[in-house]
């Protein structure tokens, strides 16, 4: 009905049947359709009774369409505080979440054909500044957003108007617009000139003025310092940081304290480490901090500063568990035990303690516990680390949850489900609710892994894998041995086993890369033009094809992609010294990897991963090796030692 604007209709089936047991939803659509059918006073109490439910729902979408439905009431109405709300939405809601109406060049809410002679040049110049961001318009765009700058620069003398302009939204847009134009340093010089200002008319006494002039302040600060990272100047981007810290909105604070130890350790590595105790103390959310402390560690390694990468593993044991603690503290075990780092035998014993008991889930944090455990067994300790319901935690202390994440959902949504599937109607239900990860993560385990069982059984892989690995991401589920197999699928077994075993490759090595290149789609292109389940560039294709006397009539067939890829692994398998550098080699090219190994000077191949300079390459051995242990553990019960020692060929 309100695709139909059958807008009295609405009103009276609103208010005959829900309107006792509204929905924020149901609340904005109501709201719509009185302002529509011209019930004015109506209208009105709606937004005074509603404003609260709507308010208070997480959504910002539905939030930004409720104040526009008040926009314009009041424009139609002749009250000027239209324009003040307007400048409310825009400075809030990103292009995102805002109304599409307002971009559009016609109607009666475009940007676009706003009247200059309503507005500041301050806020005129915003509002052009956004519809252009949203057109992606980003010269226009950071044109307008410059002049407001400028602006402020030149003329604002404490305005509260500019204040409020002043905001996380505009100045990310402001920002971007600047980057994607290729404007960076002529944005960094306006976002300091403007900080300034704000400087000389805040003084001293910042800490007394209201809230919105220290969140001008703050964002002009956050601004400046992001581009000055951006443009490499790290020590500037850190004090910039560290002034905004002082004034920041706790929602904001752990985000600014990422910044500052990112540009920390950019700037100089040696004080990171140095600063990491009384860093660490601050961060409540330490998982939060793992691609900084990844991205620290991945430096010291590159240095081979494995003195330093054991401070940095004793210092996370216990501040700042995760993976990244695991990765540092596996890598100082394995240092000490190839002679690059001096540590006794009960200390490389606790650096792999803490690997086992610091890293979690399928991903990053499976491979260390993993690793960590196979080196255990060296020095006689056994830890079983292949517990299925251990492995949708991603921290030490997260308890698995029943179902659901941020509602629970009653039996209903269930039995809605459970119906599609029974129907045959699974894919129509993935298109329905499969994306939503709220619903998806309300519903029962039991639900799930029937839904995700009759996707897979119709070929819909990708959608399956992604939407079973949400879940268990987001409820942390005691999953089954039956469940894995659903998470790592035997899919297209009839095409990979017998060309696993003609080309001599571990089958479990090969669904693993398959796997991982593209979750089992056959149709399936990357950004970067690689083609099919195998994940193989044309030109790399037609050589294969041609070595194999095969002909290509189109990559994303199963069969020839699967033929193509299996031999072309055994190729580099058979070109490289073990199955971990030719995986590197399929993922990063074989000239780079013979450099890598090169340029590691003899290292062990579990530390030549670690070196890899591609941070992609690294992460995909990681993956394929992990999906390779459960592959061989799950389906043909090897143990993971022996798969370890398979795949880095010791």
């Amino acid at each position: 009905m309100g695709r139909q604007e059958k807008w009295q209709e609405l009103i009276d089936y609103f208010e005959n049947n829900v309107i006792s047991g509204i929905r924020p939803q149901t609340a904005v659509l109501y709201a719509r359709a009185l302002l529509q059918a011209g019930r004015v006073e109506p209208f009105l109490e709606a937004v005074e009774e509603f404003q609260p439910l709507v308010s208070a729902q997480a959504d910002p979408e539905l939030q930004a369409i409720f104040l526009l439905l008040r926009i314009k009431q009041a424009r139609r109405a002749g009250d000027t505080v239209w324009r003040r709300l307007l400048i409310e939405l825009v400075g809030t809601y990103t292009r995102e979440q805002l109304p599409s109406e307002l971009f559009e060049a016609e109607g009666e809410m475009s940007l676009m054909r706003l009247p200059p002679e309503a507005f500041s040049q301050l806020a005129y110049s915003v509002l052009q500044g956004k519809y252009a961001y949203a057109n992606s318009d980003y010269g226009s765009s950071f044109s307008h957003y410059l002049n407001f700058m400028n602006l402020v620069v030149e003329d604002f003398h404490g305005g509260s108007e500019v204040y409020g302009l002043i905001s996380k939204v505009i100045n990310d847009e402001f920002t971007l617009s600047g980057l994607y134009s290729g404007r960076t340093w002529e944005a960094y010089a306006a976002a300091g000139a403007g900080r300034r200002r704000l400087d000389e008319i805040v003084g001293d006494s910042v800490s007394t003025n209201s809230p919105v002039v220290q969140a001008a302040l703050f964002w002009m600060l956050e601004t400046e310092g992001y581009l000055a990272r951006k443009l490499g100047r790290f020590s500037r981007a850190r004090e910039l940081y560290e002034r905004a810290l002082e004034l920041s909105p706790p929602a904001e604070a752990q985000r600014i304290m990422w910044y500052i130890f990112d540009c920390t350790f950019r700037a100089n590595t040696s004080e990171a480490v140095s600063l990491l105790p009384d860093a660490a103390v601050q961060w409540q959310d330490p998982s939060y901090y793992s691609d900084v402390l990844y991205n620290l560690i991945d430096r010291l390694v590159s240095r081979r500063q494995w003195t330093q990468i054991a401070v940095v593993a004793d210092e996370l044991s216990q501040a700042v568990p995760g993976v990244a603690s695991a990765r540092a503290a596996y890598i100082s075990a394995r240092a000490a035990e190839a002679g690059y780092l001096s540590a006794h035998r009960q200390q490389i014993i606790q650096w792999l303690y803490t690997a086992v008991n610091n890293s979690w889930g399928t991903g990053a944090g499976l491979y260390y516990r993993l690793m960590a455990a196979a080196a255990l067994e060296r020095y006689d300790i056994s830890i079983d680390v292949m517990q299925p319901s251990d492995f949708c935690r991603l921290l030490p202390d997260q308890e698995p949850k029943s179902s659901g994440v941020t509602r629970s959902w009653g039996p209903a949504e269930d039995a809605l489900i459970s119906g599609y599937v029974k129907f045959g109607l699974d894919d129509e239900a993935y298109r329905r609710y499969g994306t939503d990860r709220e619903y998806v993560a309300g519903l029962q385990l039991s639900t799930v892994r029937e839904w995700t069982a009759t996707l897979q059984a119709r070929g819909m892989y990708l959608e399956s894998l992604r939407m079973f690995g949400r879940y268990c991401r987001d409820t942390r589920a005691r999953i089954s041995r039956e469940d894995v197999r659903l998470l790592y699928p035997a899919a297209y077994d009839y095409f990979i086993e017998p060309l696993t075993a003609e080309y001599e490759l571990p089958p479990h090595i090969f669904y693993a890369l398959v796997r991982e290149e593209s979750h089992f789609k056959a149709d399936i292109n990357s950004s970067a033009g690689a083609v099919g389940l195998s994940q193989l560039m044309p030109s790399t294709a037609e050589d294969v094809a041609g070595r194999i006397g095969v002909s290509i009539h189109t990559l994303t067939d199963p069969q020839l992609n699967l033929q193509l890829g299996t031999w072309y692994l055994a190729h580099l398998v058979g070109r490289t010294e073990n199955l971990s550098q030719a995986l590197f080699a399929y993922n990063g090219g074989i000239t780079r990897v013979r450099r890598w190994v090169r340029d590691a000077d003899g290292v062990p191949e579990d530390l030549l991963l670690e070196l890899i300079p591609f941070q992609e390459t690294s992460h995909y051995g990681r993956k394929v090796l992990v999906s390779s242990v459960l592959y061989g553990y799950f389906y043909q019960d090897i143990e993971p030692t022996r798969l370890i020692k398979e795949y880095f060929g010791q």
